[in-house]
């Protein structure tokens, strides 16, 4: 009979989890923090390998709107914009995640194509089809015949993301009927459902009071509960994308604020 999990990582950072940038071959997590009430964004960084964190609420000094596009290398590439009312007025810098400087800033540069080398971009105040390129890991410009426009690389390790039912899917009744049967609950709105290994995932909802709860729960193929995670309580809408997984981490975000990962089965 299979044992329940336990976390091999959690951190509670206190302002809510915006959105986070995976790099798969390194394994590392950027999380961006955003706290509306202080309008205040930081940046943490965790290393899945080891479980400790890189940087922890980086923040910069600037009253920027700042967003995180995804981490290149050892650079964790940031978007910013600097009139909320001029969404095409924006900058990317290039945070070197080693000696957290920045590496490269391009100034009034709105990001259309980001590949394997380099970005694609338009300057704000020049023509509008004029697009610059410039080399990831410098920030120098590139010449257009320079830029190979297929060298957007597939990684060879990938995360495993969930599938999403909703309303509109015809497997979610399946699904709903399994939940109901297995924890003698009704289910409500959509689900994410993702197997892996001989376990099967499943973020799902249900009625608490006048909102909804997400409950993570993770079955072993002999049909034991090895993981059960309230993820959310007090929600009014219901979200997608709950939870992923990286070789053998599964990696979930619990109350908008805690960061939490298991690890599924032995290996690396």
């Amino acid at each position: 009979m299979s044992q329940s999990l336990s976390p091999i990582f959690i951190h509670d950072f206190e302002q809510p989890i915006w959105q986070m940038a995976l790099e798969p071959e390194k394994g590392l997590l950027a999380l961006e923090l955003r706290d509306l009430k202080e309008a205040f964004v930081s940046f943490s960084l965790l290393d899945l390998h080891t479980q400790t964190l890189v940087f922890d609420r980086y923040a910069f000094e600037e009253e920027w709107w700042m967003s995180i596009v995804t981490i290149k290398d050892n650079l964790l590439l940031i978007k910013q914009y600097h009139d909320s009312q001029q969404p095409e007025k924006q900058g990317l810098l290039a945070i070197n995640i080693e000696s957290m400087e920045v590496q490269w800033w391009l100034q009034n540069f709105q990001l259309l194509q980001l590949n394997s080398l380099s970005v694609s971009g338009k300057q704000h105040g020049e023509s509008e089809s004029i697009v610059k390129h410039y080399e990831i890991n410098s920030g120098q410009e590139l010449a257009a015949d320079l830029v190979d426009k297929s060298n957007v690389q597939e990684q060879s390790i990938k995360a495993k993301y969930p599938t999403h039912y909703d309303s509109e899917s015809s497997h979610l009744e399946t699904v709903k009927s399994f939940i109901s049967n297995y924890f003698n609950m009704k289910s409500v709105g959509p689900c994410d459902y993702l197997e892996v290994g001989n376990l099967i995932v499943i973020s799902w909802f249900y009625s608490e009071g006048g909102s909804y709860a997400n409950v993570l729960s993770v079955i072993d193929s002999e049909g034991n509960i090895v993981i059960e995670e309230k993820i959310g309580t007090g929600l009014d809408a219901f979200a997608a994308d709950t939870f992923f997984v990286l070789k053998n981490r599964l990696i979930f975000v619990s109350n908008k604020t805690q960061l939490i990962v298991y690890e599924l089965f032995e290996g690396a």
